[in-house]
């Protein structure tokens, strides 16, 4: 069979020199798909319809991404716990689609302007864009899944809001200062060093006869004068040896009980006798004390009246919800 050769094909395709023909340019039987961002949402039919609320469906594509950000490929899950997140998850997303359309329902929108300046402020979390692009990568997540949390999360407070159901005043925020003022008082503290004589709980005798002898010479060599922290870091057992057995001030809870009972109990100067605790043996030395002080109203307002403001809304959203599911029309096509 006859085949053109090279030469042949190439003439053929400048139309044999003719300089005034044009090369025919056909258009495509169908136009690209715009390339989607991450941001895009989601194809808005699913493959599978999981559940329906109120006639809007909640797909399988959609449940999965946000499946994706508790269960990683390859790690495996006991079928009845991976069975509670994806029921977990399933119901939070019809939680979502009711907060959203009762909101829609009362007239509450939110802008583009205040979902990007809410998204703006969660990027600013992260220290640089490409700590945030990461975090996405690691925790599952995508541009859409965390502007769509966001715009359930703000529209929640701006329904809320409307309804004047999370108010919180001054009133209010000083009345709960009064009744709470424990909460923004700082506890005392004290600062002590100590000399520790290491003893294991179960140690036998000939150790504990040695510690016990250790201690004595220790206990000796401050009634001859010797300085406390000189001594420490000669003799001490502890971490803190290199500072002199210094701890600077704590608060009561940060040690072991034994040990702090000691302590706030004594004046500052005061030696104690030996201690005993888990550790072992303790000589401790208290320098100096700080009486807790109460923070002003004016110190905690601006804070409490958002932390108040917090526990109102998820209050109310609990009592939201619970209407809002008693009226709807919910449709489970899966069980898990």
């Amino acid at each position: 069979m006859w085949k053109p050769s090279l030469f042949m094909l190439l003439f053929l395709l400048v139309g044999c020199g003719n300089k005034e023909s044009k090369p025919v340019v056909k258009e495509p039987a169908e136009k690209p798909a715009p390339v989607a961002t991450e941001s895009a949402k989601p194809e808005a039919v699913p493959d599978v319809v999981l559940a329906t609320v109120n006639g809007e469906k909640i797909g399988e594509k959609d449940f999965n991404q946000r499946l994706g950000r508790y269960v990683k490929p390859g790690i495996r899950i006991p079928q009845d716990r991976l069975n509670k997140v994806k029921k977990t998850i399933l119901e939070r997303m019809v939680d979502d689609i009711l907060i959203l359309q009762a909101a829609k329902n009362a007239g509450v929108e939110l802008l583009q302007t205040e979902l990007d300046a809410e998204f703006e402020e969660h990027r600013k979390r992260f220290k640089s864009p490409r700590q945030f692009d990461l975090h996405l990568q690691q925790s599952g997540m995508s541009e859409y899944l965390v502007q769509y949390e966001i715009r359930v999360r703000v529209t929640l407070k701006k329904l809320l809001k409307q309804q004047k159901l999370i108010d919180v005043g001054e009133a209010q925020a000083r009345e709960f200062y009064d009744k709470n003022l424990n909460l923004y008082t700082d506890q005392d503290q004290v600062h002590a060093a100590h000399i520790l004589v290491k003893l294991e709980r179960n140690a036998d005798e000939a150790t504990q006869a040695a510690a016990s002898d250790r201690v004595k010479k220790v206990q000796e060599a401050l009634k001859a004068g010797r300085d406390f922290k000189e001594l420490a870091t000669e003799m001490s057992d502890g971490p803190s040896k290199t500072r002199g057995g210094d701890l600077g001030f704590f608060r009561k809870g940060q040690m072991v009980r034994a040990f702090e009972e000691v302590a706030f109990a004594l004046d500052p100067g005061a030696v104690s006798e030996p201690v005993r605790t888990q550790f072992g043996w303790h000589i401790i030395k208290v320098f100096g004390r700080k009486e807790g002080e109460a923070k002003t109203f004016d110190e905690v307002k601006e804070g409490l009246i958002e932390s108040l403001t917090r526990k109102k809304v998820i209050t109310e959203k609990r009592r939201l919800i619970k209407e809002l599911r008693v009226a709807a029309k919910i449709e489970m096509n899966v069980q898990f």
